[in-house]
């Protein structure tokens, strides 16, 4: 791979997904290549066996990269889960009598929220400043060349348990894979997604196999709040499995059929041949797996909310942008418009994607390829977001 050639990875609790990509002369980044297997070991948003995950993590490389250099080449991994926490925080310092507010200022004020607010339990994945404050003057991005006596920044910063990190981070190394940064895919996911949409408040809902990443924005395109919960569509997979009395993987397909569906038929007393391969007893009525389906995920959005709701009172979001593999069920974004009272649209890919790769499920891992192209992007100058703070994202990069 060139210079230029990105290797990114999502991993997922059902599936690890790696997108190679190449940054073009604008500074775009180009999907070339991707690589998808059955995650092992990972359940969640919980390593349970850090050998599988890792020897998953390597063939999902190996479907995308064919040659040593490809393999070996510096990955960005985008992870859900495993301890996230977003926590808001304040940094203050002094500015120099007769100075103009400057990019070093702005790198020392958000380390002062860091080091004002995070334990030495923790390591910090993303600083993201919400706001900043020049004395009384409050200003929604960096105030860069503002003067005055104090500059203040009210941050989001996303952290993970050194403990489950670090050693994750060393067996990953020792295996052969390099990491040049770990990334939420939260955030990642969000930017990619709203990217080029009008500026709003919204939220944005990654709702995967095993985790949902939630990301809510304010009226100035800027982070208020950020989670991870340990829910998704295995939950539904695993009712089925129970409701009728089959396998994972049959359970899955049965699910996947039924998204498929027409809710019409609701109430018509339909009935599905559900059968696969060694079963003849699988013809389930059509109102029996709406009943199943339905109630959990009333459930799961009725949790998503709850974790919310005191952020809806301080940000009035005006709709919700649901993606992820489990976005396909339409039923997920029928029940966030009921529940949220607010538009939530059928399931979203970020605008980005070639027509190729165009797909919810797609959405973190190209959120992870797109951070690592603006990362690799001069900072200054570009008016990207997520650029501007590459200095100070280097400067809280995970141990090794």
């Amino acid at each position: 791979m060139g210079k230029q050639d990105i290797l990114a990875i999502d991993l997922g609790c059902s599936l690890i997904k790696a997108f190679s990509g190449s940054v073009d002369s604008n500074g775009k980044v180009v999907p070339t290549g991707i690589g998808v297997v059955p995650t092992d070991g990972f359940t969640k948003g919980v390593i349970t066996n850090q050998d599988s995950v890792i020897k998953s993590l390597k063939q999902a490389v190996d479907c995308v990269a064919s040659d040593t250099d490809s393999i070996n080449s510096e990955i960005y991994l985008g992870i859900s889960g495993m301890g996230l926490e977003a926590y808001k925080a304040v940094g203050s310092i002094a500015l120099t009598a007769g100075k103009v507010v400057s990019d070093r200022d702005v790198d020392r004020v958000c380390r002062a929220a860091v080091l004002a607010s995070v334990t030495e339990e923790l390591e910090v994945l993303h600083v993201l400043p919400e706001c900043f404050r020049v004395d009384d003057e409050v200003f929604s991005a960096a105030p860069l060349g503002k003067s005055g006596q104090r500059l203040l920044a009210e941050v989001q910063i996303v952290t993970v348990p050194k403990t489950m990190l670090n050693s994750f981070v060393q067996a990953v190394e020792a295996s052969g894979i390099h990491i040049a940064r770990i990334v939420a895919n939260a955030v990642v996911a969000g930017a990619a997604l709203t990217a080029g949409l009008p500026v709003k408040p919204c939220i944005v809902l990654d709702i995967g196999a095993g985790n949902t990443d939630i990301i809510m924005y304010n009226e100035y395109g800027k982070i208020h709040k950020m989670g991870s919960l340990p829910l998704g569509g295995d939950y539904i997979t695993s009712d089925i499995m129970q409701g009728v009395g089959i396998n994972y993987d049959h359970a899955e397909a049965i699910k996947r059929y039924f998204s498929k569906l027409d809710k019409k038929l609701h109430g018509s007393g339909v009935i599905l041949d559900c059968n696969d391969q060694g079963t003849t007893d699988k013809n389930i009525a059509y109102d029996f797996l709406y009943n199943i389906i339905e109630s959990r995920v009333e459930e799961i959005v009725g949790i998503i909310h709850a974790y919310l709701k005191p952020a809806l009172t301080e940000v009035a979001a005006e709709n919700t942008y649901i993606t992820g593999g489990s976005s396909l069920l339409s039923s997920f974004s029928e029940c966030v418009e009921r529940i949220f009272e607010m538009p939530a649209g059928q399931a979203a890919a970020p605008q980005g994607l070639s027509p190729e790769y165009f797909s919810p499920i797609n959405t973190a891992c190209y959120g992870v390829l797109d951070y690592a192209a603006a990362s690799q992007a001069p900072a200054e100058g570009t008016g990207n977001s997520i650029s501007l703070w590459t200095k100070v994202r280097r400067f809280f990069r995970p141990a090794r």
